[in-house]
C-alpha cells in the first residue's frame, strides 16, 4: 500500500511538473490540459482532476475563480480566489474535487500557488434525486470580464431527471440544486 501510495505521489508530482505551456501568439483562450496516454491513465486512478491551459494577452490584467452553490433554483456567491498579473501570458490551472472540498492549483510563470475550499463541490443529491455533472471539455475564447463555467453539478427535482442543456449554464431549469467553479479574466488588476 505504501509503495501504491509512493507511486501515485510521484506520478502526480510528474503531472503538474509537466503543467508548462509553449509559447505561442494565440488569441486568449481556455483548453483542457491534453496529456499522454500514461499520465491521463494516472489521473484517471486519482479521480475529479481537471487542468485548463490559458493562453492570455496584454488586455488582460487579473482573473477570479469563484465558487457557486445553489439552492432552491437561486443561485449564490460562496467564495472566490483572485490573482493580478502583469506579463503573464501562458498559465496551467488544475482542480481536484474532493468530497470535502476542492483543491486548486494555480501554475504560472511566476511559480505555483495551491488553494483550498471545503465547501463540497459535488452535492449530496439524496435519496430518489439524480445529479448531472459538466467540465469544460473544449477551447473556449477569453473575452475581458466574462464567467467561463470549468465544472458544474446539478441536482435534479423530484424527477430524477437532469436535462442535458441545462448543463453548463445559470439558467433556470428543471434542477433544484447546485454547485459551480468559474474563472472571470478582467481587463484591470482587482483589489484585494
Amino acid at each position: 500500500m505504501k509503495k501504491c501510495f509512493i507511486s501515485l505521489l510521484a506520478a502526480i508530482l510528474l503531472v503538474l511538473s509537466g503543467c508548462k505551456t509553449a509559447v505561442t501568439a494565440e488569441a486568449p483562450n481556455i483548453r483542457p490540459r491534453t496529456f499522454s496516454e500514461e499520465t491521463q491513465e494516472v489521473l484517471d486512478l486519482i479521480g475529479d482532476v481537471y487542468f485548463y491551459d490559458f493562453t492570455l494577452d496584454d488586455t488582460l490584467k487579473s482573473y477570479t475563480i469563484d465558487f457557486w452553490t445553489c439552492a432552491d433554483g437561486q443561485w449564490a456567491h460562496e467564495s472566490v480566489a483572485m490573482d493580478n498579473f502583469s506579463a503573464l501570458k501562458h498559465a496551467c490551472l488544475g482542480f481536484q474535487v474532493l468530497d470535502e472540498g476542492i483543491v486548486l492549483y494555480d501554475f504560472n510563470e511566476n511559480g505555483t500557488t495551491k488553494m483550498t475550499s471545503d465547501i463540497p463541490l459535488r452535492p449530496d443529491p439524496g435519496p430518489g434525486y439524480g445529479i448531472g455533472s459538466y467540465h469544460l471539455g473544449n477551447e473556449q475564447a477569453i473575452e475581458a470580464n466574462r464567467e467561463i463555467i470549468l465544472c458544474q453539478y446539478l441536482v435534479s427535482q423530484s424527477d430524477g431527471r437532469i436535462y442535458t442543456g441545462e448543463l453548463g449554464s445559470f439558467a433556470p431549469g428543471h434542477y433544484s440544486a447546485g454547485t459551480a467553479l468559474t474563472i472571470t479574466f478582467y481587463d484591470h488588476p482587482l483589489e484585494a
